[in-house]
């Protein structure tokens, strides 16, 4: 019986997820360092992946076994595109060693005016209860984009988990270097602790049920994974009572099910507590008047990565400070073709040359003299091109591209050469196979003039 070498065997494990989901037609959505396979909400790095839902994970083989029910032999093969009986020794380098990244928390802002404001006024949460977490240092605000950051400190004071949350935005994002045990976290007096998926769900119940709150434990796993949950009880022994407040839909159900199972056996009472709507954010938002995400339903936000989340505030402020920074010429390129150039093509490409290009005779004083539009028959006939002296097509019936569609006269200037051949008629009723052609040094949009 023929078998697969370890070669082979160890490359089919190093496959790359993402790669092969691809190739049988999967999507996966990049989240920072990660990505997720939404269908089964699985979270893939590489060839490593893992569900926090049903606790399981592994390398590539498993995840092909898991997820496609074949058995080894025929994941390998999957993997790797190989039969056993054709199988030759494969070399396969050692991945690079990856080194822990240390954590570095954002740099804190002096004040913490906007994450005070984000928190109250559109989250809701009682201001006393923010003020609390401030003055402990386990809550401030970000110096560069002003985010929410909740800080995990470890038995002896030290930051050990950091989770950023946007006050402008819907970005999220867990902090390299990050260990999970540590998240943000409140510890009580007595034996009660309460669980949720993440830190603002924490802080809407407590503002839901104020009555004591400061005896309690509490700690926001920001995941479902019950490690965060774990810790939280092997270094308070006198914890005995689990309240599981987790989402209020089937992901976060089917997490609080499984911890449930496993607490209960290790001893703990163990109480689930679910939400009216899909969080206990949304309660304290139905609380005040704002439509909730109902229970089941998840919310459709796509986080960003950090960078992403920058990119798209930079532009949104520059363009919100400077209307006039928005480059017109983003909506041509969709229907420009490609043209023949002299210019330097060192380092660019031919979208880059083209821009260029479209950019110089966007710049161009355009409008020329013309004579009156030709009527056009009905709404199908297209203006045919009247040619000249010089056999240069006149463009009396276009209008250049500049965003004014108004049927204002325009002035008249002194006909220019034009350095571009005219457009090209077709043989069919349309004389043109775009809406736009180049002519005298523009780019020309063929526009209606008489009877529609």
């Amino acid at each position: 019986m023929s078998h697969y070498t370890q070669q082979q065997i160890l490359s089919a494990k190093r496959t790359d997820l993402v790669s092969f989901l691809a190739s049988r037609g999967e999507t996966t959505v990049r989240k920072g360092q990660e990505s997720l396979w939404e269908k089964h909400q699985v979270w893939i790095n590489g060839s490593n992946w893992f569900s926090h839902y049903e606790n399981v994970g592994g390398h590539a083989i498993d995840f092909v076994q898991r997820f496609y029910g074949l058995n080894f032999r025929d994941a390998v093969r999957e993997l790797i595109g190989t039969d056993a009986l054709e199988c030759v020794p494969v070399p396969v380098s050692s991945p690079p060693s990856k080194e822990k990244k240390p954590l570095a928390l954002p740099e804190r802002n002096p004040a913490t005016d906007r994450v005070t404001a984000y928190l109250t006024e559109k989250r809701f949460v009682s201001s006393e209860i923010v003020s609390v977490f401030i003055d402990n240092g386990t809550l401030y605000e970000s110096a560069d984009h002003h985010d929410c950051v909740f800080v995990g400190l470890d038995e002896n004071g030290n930051p050990r988990h950091c989770h950023k949350r946007s006050t402008a935005g819907s970005f999220k994002q867990t902090m390299p270097g990050s260990e999970a045990e540590f998240s943000f976290h409140y510890n009580g007096a007595d034996d009660s602790l309460f669980v949720f998926e993440a830190p603002i769900d924490m802080l809407a119940y407590i503002t839901l049920h104020p009555d004591g709150w400061q005896n309690h434990s509490y700690v926001a796993l920001c995941s479902v994974a019950d490690r965060a949950l774990t810790h939280r009880l092997e270094v308070n022994p006198n914890l005995r009572k689990v309240f599981l407040c987790l989402d209020n839909d089937e992901a976060g159900q089917t997490a609080a099910e499984r911890m449930k199972e496993s607490l209960s056996e290790r001893g703990y009472e163990v109480e689930i507590l679910l939400p009216t709507n899909k969080d206990w954010d949304e309660d304290l938002k139905a609380a005040n008047g704002v439509a909730p995400i109902p229970a089941g339903e998840r919310n459709q936000t796509t986080d960003t990565t950090e960078s992403e989340d920058y990119e798209l505030n930079e532009n949104t402020e520059n363009l919100n400070a400077n209307p006039e920074a928005a480059d017109p010429i983003d909506e041509l390129m969709a229907f420009a073709e490609p043209m023949e150039t002299t210019m330097p093509s060192a380092n660019k490409t031919e979208d880059d040359l083209l821009a260029e290009r479209l950019r110089k005779m966007y710049a161009l004083d355009i409008y020329e003299s013309r004579e009156p539009a030709p009527e056009v028959s009905s709404e199908t006939d297209a203006p045919a091109p009247v040619t000249t002296e010089d056999n240069t097509a006149d463009v009396s019936s276009a209008s250049p591209v500049s965003g004014n569609d108004d049927d204002e006269e325009r002035p008249k200037r002194k006909k220019k050469d034009s350095p571009l051949p005219p457009a090209q008629p077709r043989d069919d009723d349309n004389w043109y196979a775009e809406p736009y052609f180049k002519s005298s040094g523009a780019l020309w949009m063929i526009r209606r003039t008489a009877k529609g």
